[in-house]
């Protein structure tokens, strides 16, 4: 279930980002085939739309030195735009040589549709990442688009599908559990009736009396157990009145039990609720 959530995610914004490049690179041709007055309003709307894309964006040459970034990019590392045009691309990795594996990739294939990586913020944060490149032509000269996208958000919700999907096994064991408890209670109640008329034709008052506790255990268990089965069945259950007093004696039993001798509960029920 998380590998097909995970896949889906990762193509739609394969899908996305391919289209954000297809459109990037038309603009960059654009800017391309003209000169003076003409090509500066380009490159400032070409900057302008480029700050827009809610992506990082870089453009550098083949030997990593950055020749264009976005609004977003400086965002993404927590560097100012001129400290991002001073340093090499080597440095924006955790693992440096990892910057040789993906220039070896892209150099093959021509392009890059997915190079997982982790990258390193200006704090020295590192943070999962997704390249997404490919070689064009910028000022006359060969560089490479590199499109980037954060996958920590990405990764946490996987974790969280992951969590539960565990939760839901957990679900489906305890039902499992509690259906056998279950069974093994309804023979703890079944045969303690059956001593209860035993005894009671031989008038053993002492022994019905810890009987009729062991009955009741028996009941309060079951409704656990039956609370516990709707839950893992994600139903609503049976809704029914109950005594609010015998909750409240059962949570005073339990308390008795786990505070201090010294401390003395006393439960003053008068009325049935």
């Amino acid at each position: 279930m998380s590998d097909t959530y995970s896949h889906a995610l990762k193509d739609i914004e394969i899908k996305k980002l391919k289209n954000r490049i297809r459109k990037l690179e038309t603009a960059l041709k654009i800017v391309s085939t003209h000169s003076g007055k003409t090509e500066r309003r380009m490159r400032q709307e070409f900057d302008h739309i480029s700050d827009t894309i809610p992506a990082p964006l870089l453009i550098t040459d083949p030997n990593g030195n950055v020749i264009f970034l976005n609004l977003n990019t400086q965002q993404m590392f927590g560097y100012g735009k001129e400290d991002l045009y001073t340093i090499k691309m080597d440095e924006l990795y955790e693992n440096p040589g990892t910057r040789h594996v993906f220039l070896e990739k892209l150099t093959q294939k021509g392009e890059i549709n997915g190079f997982r990586t982790n990258l390193i913020k200006k704090n020295g944060d590192a943070f999962p990442a997704i390249l997404y490149s490919r070689w064009i032509e910028y000022d006359g000269e060969q560089a490479i688009l590199t499109v980037i996208h954060d996958l920590t958000q990405v990764m946490e919700l996987e974790a969280q599908l992951r969590q539960i999907e565990k939760l839901e096994a957990i679900g489906t064991m305890t039902s499992g559990i509690a259906h056998d408890f279950n069974n093994i209670l309804g023979a703890i109640s079944g045969y303690s009736e059956l001593i209860k008329l035993s005894f009671n034709k031989k008038g053993a008052h002492k022994e019905l009396t810890y009987l009729d506790k062991i009955t009741q255990a028996s009941d309060r268990a079951k409704n656990m157990i039956m609370q516990m089965m709707a839950f893992c069945r994600e139903s609503e259950g049976t809704k029914e009145p109950f005594s609010l007093n015998t909750v409240a004696q059962e949570v005073v039993n339990l308390m008795s039990k786990l505070v201090s001798e010294h401390i003395d509960i006393r439960l003053d029920l008068k009325d049935p609720c």
